[in-house]
Parts: C-alpha cells; sequence; structure tokens
C-alpha cells in the first residue's frame, strides 16, 4: 500500500474521530481506538485497557480546553506513511483548538498509529496509539488545508 492509497483510509478515520471529538461523544472518540489502546499526553503515556477507561480519560481530558472556552478542532493536513500492508502512521499538522470566536486555545501536531480490519479481526481501521504535542511557532494558518 503507498501512501497515496494509505491516505484515504486514514482521512476516513480521522474524520470519524474529529467528528466525535467536537460532537464531545467520548464513547465515539474512543471507538475509533483498539482495544487495548495507548493515548500519550505531554508527560504522560496512558494505557487503556477498554472503552470505558478511554472514556473516563477522554472527560478528565476535556476538561481543560473547556474550561479555556473550547469549542472544536480544526485541522491542518492530514498524511499517512503506511508500516506493511495492515498498519500505518499518521500525522495530524496544525490541529487548532478552538473558542467559538476562532480563537486559539493551542495549536498541536497529533501522530497516530493505526491497523486495517484484516489486523483487528474485521473491524474497521482504528487508532493503536495517540500521541499530541504542541506544535512549535506554528500559526492556525488553514491556506495548507487539504480539506481533512
Amino acid at each position: 500500500m503507498t501512501d497515496d492509497t494509505m491516505t484515504g483510509p486514514a482521512r476516513a478515520l480521522y474524520q470519524r474521530y474529529l467528528a466525535a471529538w467536537n460532537g464531545r461523544d467520548f464513547a465515539g472518540v474512543a471507538a475509533c481506538f483498539t482495544e487495548p489502546a495507548f493515548y500519550v499526553l505531554p508527560g504522560a503515556s496512558v494505557a487503556l485497557p477498554d472503552r470505558d477507561s478511554f472514556v473516563s480519560l477522554l472527560k478528565k481530558v476535556f476538561a481543560g480546553p473547556e474550561a479555556q472556552g473550547f469549542d472544536r478542532t480544526e485541522v491542518g493536513k492530514i498524511t499517512a506513511a503506511p508500516c506493511g500492508a495492515d498498519m500505518a502512521v499518521v500525522d495530524a499538522r496544525d490541529v487548532a483548538r478552538l473558542c467559538r470566536d476562532g480563537t486559539v486555545i493551542e495549536m498541536i501536531d497529533g501522530h497516530y498509529v493505526i491497523c486495517s480490519r484484516m489486523a483487528i479481526g474485521g473491524s474497521p481501521w482504528r487508532s493503536l496509539v495517540r500521541r499530541a504535542g504542541v506544535a512549535p511557532d506554528r500559526k492556525p494558518g488553514r491556506e495548507d488545508s487539504d480539506g481533512l
């Protein structure tokens, strides 16, 4: 599988993930990940054995941005690089956490390891690992956006 053919499944997974994230559908976000999954935060890595654990973590993760007026997340560019037939590394660049008026709370880059239905018994593509970090000195410009 080439980078180009991998981008479609990665984009579809990320669209489901982002729709659930922006809708505060924590069970929907968790459903985009395998069981178990790994969620890497600045300063901590969390092994999540099941979706209930994931939902509990997400409620805690959302508390900070919600207190800052978080409304939605928008993504700049998504790329995917295959790691064999059933896995890929997905990079989401210029991920902007925004207030309702468009004010930027923070900019991050997200990195995901995803696997295919073949690797996890017939399920759609899902994430195994998620890592996000503050994007270094980037503005939330959408001019390079590929439209997610």
